[in-house]
C-alpha cells in the first residue's frame, strides 16, 4: 500500500512537472521574420509582368489597331488605355435604352445604359 502511494506521489510529480514545462511561452519570432523565412525571393517585375499576363490587362487597357488578320493589339500603345485627347464617337439616336454597350473601334472606350465608360 505503502508502494502504491509512493508510486502515485511520483506520477503526480512527474505530471506537475511536465505541466509546468509544457506550459512555459517560448519567445516568438517577429512576423517579418516568419515571412522571410517562408517566402522565396522573388522578381518582382517579372511578378508583375506575369499578373498583367495572366489577368488580361491589355485586353482592354491596351488600344487596338485593324490588320489583315482582325484587330490586334497596339504594342507602341501598350497599356495605354484611352486616348483622352480624342473625342468619344456619338451614340446613334436609333439606339433604344437597354441592356447594349457600344465599344470605340479601338475597344478602349465604351458606352451604355450607364453612360461613358474609359479603359484606362
Amino acid at each position: 500500500m505503502r508502494t502504491q502511494r509512493n508510486l502515485s506521489k511520483i506520477l503526480g510529480l512527474l505530471g506537475l512537472l511536465i505541466l509546468l514545462v509544457s506550459c512555459q511561452q517560448k519567445k516568438e519570432k517577429p512576423l517579418e521574420e516568419i515571412v522571410e523565412n517562408q517566402l522565396p525571393p522573388i522578381d518582382l517585375v517579372a511578378h508583375g509582368k506575369y499578373m498583367v499576363d495572366v489577368l488580361g490587362c491589355a485586353d482592354c487597357h491596351t488600344p487596338k489597331k485593324m490588320t489583315d488578320m482582325g484587330p490586334v493589339l497596339d504594342m507602341e500603345k501598350y497599356l495605354m488605355g484611352y486616348d483622352s485627347s480624342q473625342e468619344m464617337p456619338p451614340v446613334p439616336e436609333n439606339v433604344p435604352i437597354g441592356p447594349w454597350v457600344l465599344f470605340k473601334g479601338d475597344l478602349t472606350a465604351a458606352v451604355g445604359p450607364w453612360g461613358n465608360l474609359l479603359l484606362g
